[in-house]
């Protein structure tokens, strides 16, 4: 009992071999992604938590003290262009 493949059946192995390399591959980069994605989730509440703790601690808000920042040597008036 010889098991003989003729070319057309090697050909449609190959090609079979082929396919199940291609849905291997996609199987595991959407297994990669699926993964980053959880990893990615728990990193961003990590974040969320750090900066809650540091506006815990320093409850200063933007634009209390009412002054103005001294502009830079560098910058010029915002109305620099109606000065003729």
């Amino acid at each position: 009992m010889s098991a003989a493949i003729t070319q057309s059946d090697a050909l449609a192995l190959a090609m079979l071999a082929v396919l199940a390399l291609s849905f291997g591959c996609v199987l595991l980069l959407l297994v990669a992604i699926y993964r980053r994605g959880k990893a990615a989730e728990c990193e961003v509440q990590k974040l969320i938590d750090e900066v809650g703790e540091d506006e815990a601690r320093t409850p200063e808000t933007a634009g209390s003290s009412g002054d103005e920042p001294k502009p830079e040597a560098w910058e010029r008036e915002a109305d620099w262009w109606r000065k003729g």
